[in-house]
């Protein structure tokens, strides 16, 4: 205890210090408001549909904090992670007002959108017997490489949506589908007019995980097994949507994978010209008929790999206004949770 202190008024500043430098209870941060949250999910959620791991969490819960500045009632979230394979369940349905991950399955990408490329199954030439084409392969189809929003390029498109509140009987294929309204224009806003909807396919999960990968679809995405895919549009209904990729987050790595893409164009390119002279001397054409199918090739690979990738990069770079974007007001965000550590 001071007796005498040597200044006036040293003991209030000494009060004044403090108080300033006491831990604020409310004042904790959105990292760890979100770690406890995370914690509340985990003891909430059945242990046969699992958590994602906690650095994926906290991006789909900073996107509904994005997401609520705008839309205040949002809660239920369908993200679908693009980054990772069609033979992983990719699709994760999140209810965060009852703070539980309701449903995980697995979901297709459009066929256009696929990381490998069959080329000589279809000859644009016409010159070539269908018994001496042969394919030109490249990554896997169960890796979603390229992104679009364009009609007919059978691509998976990225960014938020919102599914309808309620679905429709398929003329096609006579299941229940789940349209959706995309929210991010110049990324996604076409999906109505394309078509892009929730449906089944006949696959089941063991069929999925034999194949290594999901059926390939137009751009939508299919859910696995009719009757599992009935009760998941039942609570898609109404929910929002995120169709999600790394790339979208990280500039480096978009500029990494395109730089990669156009390498890899190059690549192709010299094996297309490789298989084109093989089946010239084969075949026995002209220098003239080689160089016209050789143009013919090299103009399907510019469009089915070159500009794909450029659309897919310059997508990417647009980036979305949800996903990864600055929050507003992060105390904002999930206020009601105390941020102790789990």
């Amino acid at each position: 205890m001071i007796r005498n202190p040597p200044f006036p008024g040293m003991i209030a500043a000494f009060g004044l210090f403090s108080c300033l430098s006491a831990p604020v209870v409310h004042a904790e941060s959105l990292g760890a408001r979100i770690h406890s949250l995370y914690g509340e999910f985990s003891a909430n959620t059945s242990p046969e549909v699992g958590m994602p791991p906690l650095e994926s969490f906290e991006l789909v819960a900073r996107t509904v904090c994005k997401l609520r500045e705008e839309y205040a009632t949002a809660s239920k979230i369908a993200w679908v992670d693009y980054s990772l394979p069609s033979d992983q369940k990719r699709l994760i349905l999140f209810d965060f007002d009852s703070r539980r991950v309701l449903a995980r399955t697995f979901a297709t990408h459009g066929s256009g959108s696929a990381g490998h490329l069959h080329f000589f199954e279809e000859d644009p030439s016409g010159g070539i017997p269908y018994s001496r084409r042969k394919v030109l392969g490249f990554g896997s189809i169960s890796e979603t490489r390229f992104f679009s929003l364009e009609p007919g390029s059978n691509q998976s498109s990225l960014g938020l949506a919102l599914a309808d509140p309620s679905s429709y009987v398929s003329p096609l294929w006579g299941d229940p589908a789940l349209r959706m309204s995309g929210l991010e224009a110049g990324l996604n806003s076409t999906l109505r007019r394309r078509g892009v909807v929730f449906h089944a396919f006949s696959y089941h999960e063991d069929q999925v995980l034999r194949a290594r990968a999901s059926p390939l679809s137009e751009g939508c995405l299919m859910l696995p097994g009719v009757e599992e895919a009935r009760k998941w549009i039942d609570e898609l209904k109404n929910a929002f949507v995120v169709m999600f990729h790394e790339r979208l987050i990280s500039k480096n790595l978009n500029e990494e994978s395109h730089e990669q893409d156009l390498e890899v164009h190059q690549v192709l390119r010299l094996k297309v010209r490789e298989r084109l002279r093989e089946m010239a001397l084969d075949l026995g054409w002209s220098e003239r008929l080689l160089a016209e199918r050789t143009e013919a090739y090299e103009r399907k690979l510019e469009r089915e790999w070159l500009n794909r990738a450029n659309e897919t990069y310059r997508l990417m770079r647009k980036g979305s206004r949800f996903v990864g974007a600055q929050l507003r007001d992060e105390t904002r965000c999930f206020p009601e949770v105390t941020g102790r550590h789990i």
